[in-house]
Parts: C-alpha cells; sequence; structure tokens
C-alpha cells in the first residue's frame, strides 16, 4: 500500500508471488539465508520475518491474482523499483474484507485514485 502513496501504522510487508505449496523448499535454497525465520506455512501463503520484520508470501492461484502479478507495474518503493500489484486489485481485495481496517484502507486507496485519475484527465 505505500508503494500507492498510502502509509499505515503496520510493520508486515505482504508478497503476491506466483509459487504453490509444492515450491517452498526451492523458494527457501534461493531466498531465505541466515536472516530469515519461517514462521507458518499454509495452502495460501508463508510468513517469515526478516531482520524482525514480518514478510507474507501469498501464492497467487485465482484470475484475478494471476492477472494483477501480469499487469503489476513498477513503483519506487524505499529507492527500489519493484513490481506492485494494481492499485484497482489492491482496492478490489480490501472491498471484500470484513476487517475495520481493510475498510478504512479502501477509503483512502479510493482517494489516492480519484487523485491519480485527475493527475492524468481522467
Amino acid at each position: 500500500m505505500a508503494a500507492w502513496g498510502y502509509v499505515r501504522a503496520t510493520t508486515d510487508f505482504d508478497v503476491l508471488v506466483l509459487a504453490d505449496i509444492a515450491d517452498i523448499p526451492a523458494l527457501e535454497k534461493r531466498l531465505f539465508g541466515k536472516a530469515f525465520l519461517i514462521e507458518d506455512i499454509d495452502a495460501i501463503g508463508l510468513r517469515f520475518f526478516y531482520r524482525r520484520i514480518p514478510v507474507d508470501f501469498m501464492f497467487a492461484r485465482t484470475k484475478d491474482e494471476l492477472a494483477a502479478l501480469k499487469n503489476a507495474p513498477y513503483r519506487s518503493v524505499a529507492g527500489t523499483r519493484i513490481k506492485v500489484v494494481p492499485l484497482d486489485y489492491l482496492i478490489s481485495t480490501k472491498s471484500r474484507s470484513k476487517r475495520g481496517k481493510d475498510r478504512i484502507d479502501r477509503v483512502e486507496l479510493l482517494k489516492i485514485q480519484r487523485i491519480l485519475k485527475k493527475k492524468k484527465g481522467l
């Protein structure tokens, strides 16, 4: 969410990945060193810690998730150019959630979306 200009007081980092639970051993070998501590693995994803920061890998499986990965634009995050899920996708995931903080996130993301559309003249 910070990549789209909305920062809230959470400390976790969410990553949508094209992987499956069966890919976890290979993922561990490629990405994880001694600085990583895996806490939880399930069919949806895994949570690990990097320098005490929780990182959630969520496995892309649905048509919408796969399209979000395919259409992910590059954004600058902490001085690094990375692909982030499209704003429309992020808003739709927040819209489906019943958690209060996600509803607040949705309102703020819709504000950002309106600002971006105004800048583009849409």
